[in-house]
């Protein structure tokens, strides 16, 4: 029995699919061998279907690609947040850690005693007067053979209450007053006035600055005083004993 191009067009899928059975499969094989049309639409089917296969098999491949190249970059995106947080870490610690070390609190007067004696050169100093006015602190101070000295400290930055050691000067002469004048990066004149073991017969001590005079008090034979003018056009300033009468001594 000859079997229709129709039926033979019905059956063409499973044979190129390769599912038919073995009986379909003869007859439809007897069948494309006499007729050249049924023939030729078996082997365009067959193209198409490998074809397909190919494509699916490319975009898997792809797709798989695709997959592994985001997930290395999340992964690499990741690990960039981690060590740029790391590397943020270490410096703000370095950072903190050098404005605490390198600093002193204000209330212990050994740490300021030790950054004075650093700062300023000598092997060893003692605090014996301290004076503080905004964002500075003077530090009257003597060493082992009774040297008087003087040491400015700046406020931190970063931690209110620690200071660091920024000026001062040396070999203040026993009994005499002096001066330690500069100006500061904000625009203020400081003026520290310091001396230590004052005669008894100094009472007060006045020094000019702009043509205006200031007399300041003595106390406990010291002077450790800090004035901060907002204009740092003139940061002159020199210490004039005065007696109880306000009158200069020779």
């Amino acid at each position: 029995m000859k079997i229709s191009c129709d039926i033979i067009q019905d059956l063409l899928p499973l044979y190129c699919d390769g599912v038919c059975s073995q009986d379909s499969k003869q007859v439809i094989e007897a069948h494309l061998q006499d007729c050249e049309k049924c023939s030729a639409d078996a082997r365009f089917m067959k193209q198409d279907m490998e074809t397909g296969s190919l494509q699916t098999k490319d975009e898997k491949i792809v797709q798989a690609a695709a997959a592994a190249w985001k997930k290395g970059k999340t992964r690499a995106f990741i690990k960039g947040c981690l060590i740029a947080l790391f590397s943020i870490a270490v410096l703000v610690a370095g950072y903190c850690s050098f404005h605490w070390f390198s600093t002193a609190d204000e209330n212990d007067l050994d740490a300021l005693a030790r950054q004075a004696a650093n700062y300023l050169n000598y092997d060893e100093l003692s605090i014996e007067k301290v004076e503080q006015r905004g964002n500075y602190l003077a530090a009257l101070c003597r060493d082992p053979e009774g040297n008087w000295s003087l040491c400015e400290f700046d406020r931190d930055r970063l931690f209110e209450n620690r200071w660091r050691a920024n000026g001062g000067k040396l070999k203040i002469e026993d009994g005499t007053a002096s001066s330690w004048n500069y100006g500061s990066p904000q625009g203020e004149a400081v003026l520290i006035f310091c001396g230590g073991n004052i005669p008894g017969e100094v009472c007060w001590y006045k020094f000019q600055n702009n043509n205006i005079t200031y007399i300041c008090p003595v106390e406990d034979k010291m002077i450790l005083d800090i004035f901060i003018i907002p204009d740092n056009s003139s940061i002159n300033g020199y210490p004039i004993l005065l007696d109880c009468n306000q009158q200069e001594i020779e």
